[in-house]
């Protein structure tokens, strides 16, 4: 079986940019035989530091999955209003820019590969709702105005990040799973078949939302029912005080 990897999380240019050091470690993942492609992180253009460097360095045969979050999470540092559920019209306006851009990347890494390489675009339900008014409703005008746009044959699919749960401070706190699955079967049975949407899992999300590991089993389970589910994505977390604290 192959895997799509989330990289980044490993590159050694985590503070800086040093293209040589980038490209020793791309050499490296181009020489592990499960890879299918790279979770890509979208912050606002189709690389972070350099677009030319990017296409120039990848292997011709991978695919890609696209994650918004890290700009989404830049976005909300800078603007708590920011998001596609935002209740805050310049803030949901803010964030249908920024899916903009990234549609306008999906076309460029595809154009330069000569193929639909780009199989899945993540988005995430901003803003965090114990810093701003977020609903389903929102969200659903968002994603119906990104569905008119040219995604190239790349599946659109909401990642359920931990949602606000009033117990416990969030990591991210956007949108509970039961409004996402609502908002997606809402818009899916008045969509084409090649434009209905899905959920993704992250295990440590869900486990991070509900504080236990069968709650991530839980969200699959639920999402599977209402005929969402689109793929699950492993990430960390523990309720031991690691290097990263306990809980994040």
């Amino acid at each position: 079986m192959k895997y799509y990897i989330g990289a980044y999380a490993a590159s050694p240019n985590q503070t800086g940019w040093d293209p040589q050091l980038e490209t020793a470690y791309y050499d490296e993942l181009k020489q592990l035989p499960n890879i299918k492609g790279l979770e890509h992180p979208f912050l606002g253009k189709l690389h972070g530091h350099d677009d030319s460097w990017f296409l120039a360095n990848i292997a011709p045969q991978w695919d890609y999955v696209f994650t918004c979050i890290p700009g989404i999470m830049n976005a909300l540092g800078r603007n708590p209003q920011f998001g596609l559920a935002s209740c805050d019209s310049a803030g949901r306006q803010e964030a249908l820019d920024f899916m903009q851009q990234a549609c306008n990347a999906v076309a460029k890494l595809n154009s330069h590969v000569g193929r639909q390489a780009v199989k899945a675009v993540m988005l995430q339900t901003a803003p965090a709702r114990d810093q701003a008014a977020a609903s389903a409703d929102a969200l659903y005008q968002s994603l119906s105005t990104m569905q008119q746009w040219d995604w190239q044959g790349a599946q659109l699919l909401i990642e359920h990040c931990d949602a606000y749960v009033p117990a416990h401070a969030p990591s991210k706190g956007f949108l509970s799973l039961s409004d996402e699955i609502a908002v997606l079967t809402r818009l899916n049975t008045v969509s084409d078949q090649a434009h209905k949407m899905g959920i993704v899992i992250n295990w440590g999300r869900s486990v991070f939302e509900t504080r236990r590991p069968d709650g991530a089993l839980e969200h699959i389970m639920a999402v599977q029912a209402a005929g969402l589910l689109s793929g699950l994505m492993f990430s960390g977390v523990s309720d031991q005080d690691t290097e990263y604290g306990a809980w994040r």
